[in-house]
């Protein structure tokens, strides 16, 4: 029996994504509830790592997590 032309055996459409996804500075803003001037700040003073693709930035949703972490301010009831 032969094989069937029409089948090939490649790598799911899955498999070939990237892992991570790649947001834009104003997805960021708007999830960090600040301004997109605020995140090209956090860009250009390395505090949130990013890419540059032509002549846009787009920031890592894993890094803009870990940001929103480190940044985070805890409020301790009083006593």
């Amino acid at each position: 029996m032969s094989a069937d032309p029409f089948v090939e055996t490649t790598q799911s459409a899955s498999a070939a994504q990237p892992t991570s996804s790649y947001l834009t500075v104003s997805d960021v803003a708007e999830y960090l509830n600040v301004s997109r001037m605020t995140v090209y700040r956090l860009v250009h003073s390395g505090e949130m790592p990013a890419a540059r693709f032509g002549k846009s930035f787009r920031i890592e949703e894993a890094d803009m997590e870990a940001y929103r972490q480190r940044a985070a301010v805890v409020i301790h009831p009083e006593s």
